[in-house]
């Protein structure tokens, strides 16, 4: 591929996410006009206009590389090793009295610390 084609394939991938990005606003725009009549017209109309917008941005280089790492964050999901409920429910309490015990330790030290402010006061 020659620079002069290459250039001009940016510029055309740079007017496709334009164009995709035009179509999400006008979407927009259709929606809040479409609102007063039809809420479901409007939601249509933007759904409609997002899927196309997604569709003309996957053209590009840059809508290519964004869906590949879509897809491999979902295969990365699947790797994932997901804790049991049980293991969920310990983590939880333990957060749960963790809390309540740093809660219950800045209490006292804001209970001692106004005392203390009281007692400079009135001396």
């Amino acid at each position: 591929m020659s620079e002069k084609e290459q250039v001009r394939s940016t510029k055309l991938d740079s007017i496709k996410l334009l164009a995709a990005l035009s179509i999400v606003i006008a979407g927009a725009v259709a929606f809040y006009d479409y609102k007063q009549t039809s809420t479901l017209l409007g939601t249509l109309v933007m759904l409609g206009a997002i899927i196309v917008a997604i569709g003309i941005s996957m053209t590009t280089p840059k809508g290519k590389r964004a869906w590949s790492f879509v897809k491999d964050a979902k295969v990365e999901v699947r790797k994932v090793v997901w804790p049991t409920r049980q293991e969920t429910l310990q983590t939880t309490l333990i957060v749960i009295v963790m809390v309540l015990i740093a809660g219950m330790v800045i209490w006292l030290m804001d209970f001692a610390l106004s005392n203390f402010i009281d007692w400079l006061k009135k001396r």
